[in-house]
């Protein structure tokens, strides 16, 4: 059941039969666009260059050697004319994370750009509404990040086990590990 619930998904996920199911079925979701989906992202980056956003909201943290600044910015897609694939998706809220690191060590500065869509109507209370949804990308951003400890660090995608139970512990034992 997806009613009251929020769902964070990846950019592969972006497509308007996933998209519509989460919605018809009362949930919301926050979903990044990527080049999977070139249209729909060219319209994203046309309304983030052109339109007034809603509602901001940046932090600021040290760590890991790296300084990062984070920035979202919500627009209002209700009004846009998105291929009528979309139409069954609810798409109303477009949220742009912009976010530039600066690493100590070595001085160098990187910037990124995503693209998120939420079915999300625009709120009354813009900057609460860019809070959320941008603690919602945060949180799935942590999660993308244990995948890829999991997947690079500890090779899991490689790993073979003649058991279940066997895969299932040893499952267990590296979530643990990469909670130390």
């Amino acid at each position: 059941q997806l009613e009251a619930h929020k769902v964070t998904v990846d950019a592969h996920h972006g497509t308007p039969t996933t998209t519509a199911h989460i919605d018809q079925a009362g949930g919301q979701y926050v979903i990044k666009v990527k080049e999977n989906q070139p249209l729909l992202l060219t319209q994203c980056q046309h309304v983030a260059a052109t339109a007034v956003p809603l509602g901001s909201y940046a932090e600021c943290d040290k760590g890991h050697g790296r300084l990062t600044t984070r920035e979202g910015q919500c627009f209002d897609m209700s009004a846009l004319n998105l291929a009528p694939r979309w139409s069954d998706s609810g798409i109303g809220t477009l949220v742009v994370m912009k976010r530039h690191t600066f690493t100590l060590a070595t001085q160098k500065t990187t910037s990124e750009t995503a693209y998120y869509l939420s079915n999300q109507a625009p709120s009354s209370d813009p900057q609460a509404q860019a809070l959320e949804l941008t603690g919602a990308i945060r949180q799935h951003w942590h999660v993308e990040s244990d995948n890829w400890i999991r997947d690079v660090t500890l090779d899991e995608d490689h790993i073979k086990t003649k058991s279940a139970n066997q895969g299932q512990i040893l499952g267990c034992l590296r979530s643990v590990a990469t909670r130390l």
